[in-house]
């Protein structure tokens, strides 16, 4: 019996009433005429084992079984023929599937071999190849035909080898777990004991180098290199390296702990590894190992690494008008640890998961942003091309945690009034001064009267006991905050507002930037590109370059897609297009399939910290993209915006999420 026969019996023998051949196509991902054909050989099969498959027009298959006893011994023995369970097909990648066949064949393989493995007409099975095509490129390989023997996957061994192992990274990470080892997986077969043992002499001989602190997925991606190695060494498969290479890696450390490890692993796997194998490795050890130790500086190389982490630094610092990230030792140092794997991995073309499957920290929106500019200026710089894996990580290491680059107040000058004495104005004064001192220059203590009669010009800031309505004389210009003697955190907050926005009005201008005007419900379209049209569209008005907007959220969406949250998309350029900050809000009608169908949103948020200089620093911050993100992503507040957006019942919650990001600023604390 063929699988896809087994996978039907199975499917019928659990289904209970008539099912379409259609119904039973989708299941399986193949056409119905393969499931038409494929009942036809099974009733064939099932003449004298006790069942049969019957069918009726416009209802269906079932399975009718006659004789109970027969049929489970048929299947019984059917199940001991075949021990491994059967994967769906539509849970395996079919281009996937067509490059590790291909990878692990020993000479050509015809197309009606591929038609049988896919289950797909001669058509489909075509599109697969040229989609591997792609996936191959990026590894320097190739599909090659040749009339009257089939296809073939040629390239450099260096590159086949990585491919073979990055395949088996996909295999684990996107199939299901299942005994079944070759009819789907169709990659060399490992003893799991024997990679975990490995996996003990890496781990074992890294804690020698205090840099090598490779991750749990480095692990299982080096030993599988080595496995690969061996079996394609067997298989008379040698590698060669260019001269430039053997040079750059064997003069460094990395190659004498390759060798170490290699030189066990020969005794564990009963055979020879050669110089090239072991380059592999070092190659391997350099471009997965997670860079995390200050002894890391004193190795080769890495002042170049920091001369290009300084680099970077400064032209995000320019293109962002920020002034204290330029400044930020901490940030150059981190990304020069960072760079060499980066990379090497990009120069070799390593491909791991183990950035995206470890990283449990969700970036920042402004991380995210600067990670895209500054793939753009190492690809256009250096030459690199990295993956969203890759940017991923890189905005891990970005990532300006909200309250690093803290905010430069300018001290005011601040008066006190009691409604009881000066002696309790002195106590509200040394408590404001403890808890505010950052903020303020001078306090002065003043009795009722001392008000009326006194200049208050010099005086920003005035905390008092009264009720506004006593202190009518006072003028507009000075800000009144009533408080009592003894305040609690809410009312420290609310201080805090005052003093960290320039006018201090409690909103932080958020009426300025996320005016009624920009809030568009209703919107009727049905794409991404759409979407952008939309946006450009909508804002014509404030931006430089709608064309040019456009262009830009299309870039960094396919640099690296966004990822709705609650049916809610967080869009911003890597360039700024309008003069000042700008936050347009648009509602569709209907959800839209966004990254490329996995995802839906109804509500997309342009954000732009515009070109004012003097605005940067709420977003160096990231003040600005941290409210952003939590007020959107608040289920109440989608669901009020897609029913019944009130504008200020909008603006009253903004208030509440400011107060509370405020709070989890280290530099506000």
């Amino acid at each position: 019996m063929q699988p896809i026969q087994l996978q039907l019996l199975d499917r019928l023998g659990r289904i209970k009433e008539p099912v379409s051949s259609q119904f039973l196509a989708n299941s399986l991902g193949v056409s119905s005429k393969t499931i038409r054909n494929n009942l036809n050989d099974l009733n064939q099969i099932l003449a004298d084992k006790g069942a049969w498959i019957e069918s009726k027009t416009g209802s269906g298959y079932w399975l009718s079984v006659t004789d109970q006893e027969r049929f489970e011994q048929f299947i019984h023995s059917t199940t001991l023929q075949n021990p491994h369970h059967i994967v769906n097909p539509v849970q395996v990648d079919r281009t996937h599937l067509v490059i590790r066949h291909l990878l692990c064949a020993q000479g050509y393989t015809k197309i009606e071999e591929l038609d049988d493995l896919l289950f797909m007409n001669r058509t489909s099975v075509k599109q697969n190849i040229n989609r591997a095509r792609e996936i191959l490129e990026p590894f320097h390989l190739k599909i090659i035909s040749k009339s009257r023997h089939g296809l073939k996957i040629v390239g450099e061994e260096h590159d086949i080898r990585l491919c073979l192992n990055y395949e088996y990274g996909f295999y684990s990470t996107n199939t299901i777990r299942t005994g079944e080892q070759e009819t789907f997986k169709r990659l060399y077969h490992f003893d799991r004991s024997i990679q975990e043992r490995i996996e003990m002499i890496i781990r074992s001989l890294q804690e020698m180098f205090i840099s090598y602190n490779l991750s749990v997925s480095s692990l299982a991606v080096l030993s599988r290199l080595i496995l690969i190695s061996a079996v394609r060494n067997q298989l008379g498969h040698q590698l060669e390296y260019a001269e430039s290479t053997v040079v750059r890696f064997t003069n460094r450390n990395s190659y004498y702990v390759a060798k170490l490890v290699l030189n066990q692993c020969a005794e564990l796997l009963h055979c020879t590894f050669t110089r090239e194998d072991v380059i592999l490795l070092a190659i391997g050890f350099v471009g997965f190992r997670i860079a995390l130790s200050q002894d890391e500086m004193f190795r080769d190389g890495f002042l170049e690494s920091k001369d290009i982490a300084f680099d970077l630094v400064q032209y995000l610092a320019l293109m962002n008008d920020f002034s204290s990230i330029n400044k930020d030792i901490k940030l150059v140092d981190d990304i020069a640890l960072h760079l060499d794997g980066l990379f090497t991995r990009s120069r070799y073309h390593l491909y791991t998961t183990q950035f995206s499957s470890e990283v449990q920290i969700e970036s920042s929106l402004m991380a995210k942003k600067l990670a895209m500019q500054a793939f753009v200026y190492l690809n256009e710089k250096y030459g690199i091309v990295i993956s969203e894996e890759e940017i991923l990580r890189l905005a891990m290491v970005i990532h300006p945690v909200f309250g690093r680059f803290p905010w430069k107040f300018q001290k005011i000058r601040a008066c006190c009034v009691s409604n009881v004495d000066k002696s309790v104005g002195r106590g509200m004064a040394e408590r404001l001064m403890r808890n505010f001192e950052r903020f303020i220059e001078q306090i002065d203590v003043l009795e009722l009267y001392e008000l009326k009669e006194k200049d208050l010009s010099g005086y920003d800031l005035l905390f008092t006991s009264y009720k506004a309505e006593e202190l009518d004389f006072l003028p507009d210009s000075l800000t009144v905050f009533e408080i009592g003697l003894f305040f609690d955190e809410s009312a420290k907050s609310a201080i805090r507002s005052l003093f960290v926005n320039g006018s201090r009005r409690s909103d932080f201008h958020m009426r300025d930037y996320l005016r009624p005007e920009w809030i568009f419900t209703g919107v009727d379209v049905g794409s991404e590109e759409a979407c952008m049209d939309m946006i450009a569209a909508s804002l014509s008005e404030v931006l430089d370059d709608p064309e040019g907007l456009k262009q830009d959220l299309l870039q960094c969406e396919r640099i690296m897609a966004s990822r709705p949250r609650d049916n809610v998309v967080l869009l911003s350029g890597m360039h700024s297009h309008t003069q000042e900050v700008t936050i347009g809000v648009f509602v569709l009608k209907r959800p839209i399939l966004w990254n490329q169908g996995l995802h839906k949103a109804q509500i997309i948020v342009y954000w732009d910290r515009g070109k004012v200089s003097q605005e940067a620093e709420r977003f160096e911050n990231e003040y600005v993209p941290h409210l952003l993100e939590r007020f959107f992503h608040d289920r109440q507040m989608i669901d009020e915006l897609v029913k019944n957006p009130d504008y200020e019942h909008l603006m009253d919650v903004m208030k509440k999420y400011h107060a509370t990001v405020l709070m989890m600023g280290s530099s506000f604390r």
